[in-house]
């Protein structure tokens, strides 16, 4: 509470509400739930797609969960790259995966992405790095839906910088909710 005293103070209300979310708000790992699996065969691999507009950090976002569930979690993972638009993003992806020593692979449609999954059955975790879209795109939010949701088991996660203003926020939300991300 910022009291009455302090009610005219930006700074005391902004720092009042900063220590109310630290407080309040539970940060859960990408990773939580799951487990090196000691027979792979039993079950298909934790697949999470991480979508969201260009240039909010997906790629990397998918290279730091790859390191912690590889380091510190002791899971077999693999890279997917779904970019197919930017070639930069698919040499930062398979960069990665070579300093990580895990196998990686570049998809453009929805049979090289069932093919590699088959591939990839003896994974703990697959992580799916999507092409960065403009919210404003449905066409091309729709293609990599089609993708997405033909595969099952597909986990969604939306992927936002801290430093978008709430109106683009919530229109980024609405865009992207019929990934309905986690």
């Amino acid at each position: 509470s910022a009291g009455e005293e302090n009610i005219s103070n930006p700074e005391m209300i902004n720092n009042s509400l900063a220590q109310e979310l630290f407080e309040n708000i539970e940060v859960i790992s990408l990773l939580e739930g799951i487990h090196p699996s000691k027979n792979r065969e039993a079950r298909d691999p934790n697949v999470i797609a991480l979508v969201g507009p260009t240039g909010v950090g997906k790629t990397t976002t998918v290279a730091k969960v790859a390191s912690e569930a590889l380091l510190s979690r002791n899971l077999k993972v693999g890279l997917i790259n779904l970019d197919s638009y930017k070639v930069a993003a698919t040499d930062q992806l398979e960069t990665y995966a070579k300093i990580l020593n895990i196998p990686f692979r570049s998809v453009a449609n929805i049979e090289d992405f069932r093919c590699t999954l088959q591939d990839f059955r003896a994974l703990d975790l697959v992580l799916v790095d999507t092409t960065g879209r403009s919210q404003k795109d449905s066409d091309s939010l729709k293609s990599m839906f089609d993708i997405l949701s033909r595969v099952p088991n597909v986990r969604t996660e939306l992927v936002l910088s801290t430093n978008t203003r709430d109106n683009e926020l919530v229109d980024i939300g609405k865009r992207f909710s019929l990934f309905k991300p986690e």
